[in-house]
């Protein structure tokens, strides 16, 4: 068994690694890469920046395709319903002109709340978008539908979790850096913790 965590941005990408214990390798890859041999399964951590699709196809081409993917990372919050810090499952993610698409329920083992997201090309730190945006989801991330849309393709079992860094308002810059480590931190730990589960 095979899991594939994606992390967009590098401080997720050494949040994560070290968190698993991954060992870096492929360091002549323009993507950062890591990786872990567990008891039941092998964790590979991919950090693609915004380039995910040829991030995912470079991974496939070298390692072959994953059993599971998973989608990780930071996310802003559309809905005063969330909170900074708060860890969420998404399970719907839309993009304008786009069809819906849908990551997997992994299951009763997963407790946490779930919240629809929205993929935007650019950080959100103003009130009238952030209601037009929380019109259509509760947060909004820069990369979400690309790859649960590649592992759809590919019929690829695939999961997101988020952890909640700031509320798309005039404070977003501020709070993102201010939250960004200890809430990645928080959430790979609970991602380590269900991935025995996962990998059944």
């Amino acid at each position: 068994m095979r899991i594939l965590i994606i992390t967009p941005m590098l401080k997720e990408y050494h949040c994560a690694r070290e968190v698993f214990s991954a060992v870096e390798t492929d360091t002549d890859s323009v993507y950062r890469f890591a990786r872990i041999i567990k008891k039941r399964f092998q964790l590979d951590i991919l950090q693609c920046g915004f380039e995910l699709e040829t991030a995912l196809t470079y991974y496939d081409k070298q390692y072959g395709v994953a059993d599971i993917i998973i989608d990780s990372g930071s996310c802003a919050s559309l809905s005063n319903e969330y909170d900074i810090g708060e860890i969420i499952r998404i399970s719907r993610v839309c993009r304008d002109g786009k069809r819906d698409v849908y990551f997997d329920d992994p299951g009763e083992n997963d407790q946490i709340r779930t919240a629809s997201l929205i993929e935007v090309s650019t950080g959100i730190e103003n009130r009238h978008m952030r209601v037009e945006l929380g019109k259509k989801a509760d947060v909004c991330s820069m990369e979400s539908y690309s790859l649960c849309r590649f592992a759809e393709l590919r019929m690829v079992r695939h999961f997101s979790w988020r952890v909640i860094t700031d509320n798309a308002d005039a404070e977003m810059r501020t709070d993102f850096k201010e939250n960004l480590r200890i809430g990645c931190r928080k959430l790979y730990q609970y991602i380590d913790n269900i991935l025995n589960d996962l990998s059944h």
